[in-house]
């Protein structure tokens, strides 16, 4: 994991250089898991980017706009209640921990100060906002509810008192020293990167292995020089980066071993821009066009079907005079057939060496009935043919246009999106449901006719 404790102290330093004592002008939420808080400070503005999506968890400090829906949610609006206008007192992290916390001083309604802390928990799909009321320890609202059923130990719901996350007992990096780290580690136990993560609080896969890799030989001496080097550039300044390593992209806030980078950025909003840039916004576009990827694959799906049965019936219709034979010998030979039989073999007049050939009969049907149905069979097949063809061509120029329709949404941007839904609507795709008008009761229409005779009588007047 890259936005990992160590990342989120990197951040917080950013943070709160640019935003501290920063007063809280608007605040956004152009999508489910994400809000936007524009901070003022010495004259420039800010727009901080808080981000609780199962997969793309993060806060940062963004140069990205993002349009906003026009009914703002419901927690929208109790942070602007809460929040706008206010000035952001602190921004601190909870020690060995991805949780920060703003501290916000406001006014309510009346003109009183007001203070509270809002909450941000980066832990992967478990990631929330929490509003807390500082006076009273309770929530005021979250952007992600957590029912007791759900998590008995710590319940989100507004009016709950807020809990942190259980603690570990994990070992302190900024405090520990070399014997009781080599106290926590078992060198014959297994993979010493596994073993750091479980061992030492903030330390994730990416950091641990970051260890190793200096360590090199690994043993009681090389490794607490590894680890103790680390913690050393964790406390230097950021060196915000993009890099790959097996052949996978990856960023981090500083300079790691065995890795090749391949950007470099000035500040860790703008390296977290440039790396979750496209993947955010196939997300969202994702999350909003859900319905037409689906659309778009049914009526795809549907289409092949059709080419498939529209090609059988080709190959059919190539046995059309093989059904008007068998109509004709059946009706040449109906006296020979009786009701339940299942075929019946008769001699092919229409063969220069009269052999025999086999009609199969359904049991349902009368021996005049079975030969209706063969002529029947053979007009239809007769005719199949006139229309077949066009409708194999409509078919692939649909099953073209479709695929196409797909291949611009996998492209689009969120914008984008309403202009295809109302391409679709237009080509016949989508179909608008209207809302069925409640039927009236009977004192209703009594009312209504009256107002209606009232009404007039009054107009005549």
């Amino acid at each position: 994991m890259a936005f990992d404790t160590m990342f989120l102290k990197a951040m917080t330093e950013e943070l709160t250089e640019q935003c501290e004592t920063g007063r809280i002008m608007k605040i956004h939420q152009p999508f489910a898991h994400e809000l936007i808080l524009h901070v003022r400070k010495n004259r420039e503005n800010q727009r901080i980017l808080i981000s609780a999506h199962p997969s793309y968890a993060r806060i940062q400090l963004t140069k990205e706009t993002m349009e906003n829906p026009a009914q703002p949610p419901m927690f929208c609006m109790l942070l602007r209640k809460y929040m706008e206008g206010a000035i952001i007192e602190s921004i601190r992290q909870i020690a060995n921990d991805r949780i920060l916390i703003f501290g916000i001083r406001g006014k309510d309604e009346i003109g009183e100060t007001r203070f509270c802390d809002l909450y941000v928990e980066i832990m992967g799909r478990h990631s929330n906002i929490v509003l807390v009321d500082r006076e009273k320890e309770t929530i005021v609202d979250c952007i992600k509810h957590v029912s007791p059923a759900f998590n008995s130990y710590r319940t989100l719901l507004p009016g709950a008192a807020y809990i942190l996350p259980p603690s570990s007992d994990k070992l302190d990096p900024w405090n520990v020293n070399e014997d009781a780290l080599l106290a926590k580690l078992d060198f014959n136990a297994g993979k010493m990167s596994k073993q750091i993560v479980a061992n030492v609080a903030g330390f994730s896969p990416l950091l641990a292995n970051e260890v190793v890799a200096r360590a090199g030989l690994v043993n009681r001496e090389t490794l607490p020089q590894a680890f103790f080097s680390v913690m050393e550039d964790c406390a230097k300044p950021a060196e915000p980066n993009l890099f790959t390593k097996h052949e996978k992209e990856d960023f981090y806030f500083m300079r790691l071993a065995d890795t090749e980078i391949t950007a470099e950025s000035a500040s860790l909003g703008a390296l977290l821009d440039r790396f979750y840039g496209g993947k955010a916004t196939r997300d969202r576009v994702h999350q909003i066009a859900h319905d037409l990827e689906r659309l778009l694959a049914n009526e795809i799906d549907r289409d092949r079907l059709k080419m498939e049965k529209l090609a059988q019936t080709l190959v059919d219709t190539e046995r059309a005079d093989e059904f008007r034979v068998f109509g004709e010998l059946l009706t040449a030979n109906l006296h020979l057939v009786s009701r339940g039989m299942t075929e019946i073999e008769v001699q092919n007049f229409y063969d220069e060496n009269m052999g025999t050939v086999t009609i199969p009969l359904d049991i349902r049907k009368s021996p005049p009935q079975n030969a209706q149905f063969l002529f029947n069979k053979y007009q239809k097949l007769k005719k199949a043919v006139k229309f077949v063809d066009e409708q194999l061509r409509l078919t692939e120029q649909e099953i073209a246009y479709l695929e196409t329709v797909q291949q611009q949404l996998e492209d689009a941007s969120p914008e984008d999106v309403q202009e295809i839904r109302m391409e679709l609507a237009e080509q016949g795709y989508i179909k608008y449901k209207q809302k069925k008008r409640k039927p009236e009761t009977k004192s209703e229409s009594h009312t209504r006719k009256i107002y209606v005779k009232h009404w007039f009588i009054d107009f005549s007047r």
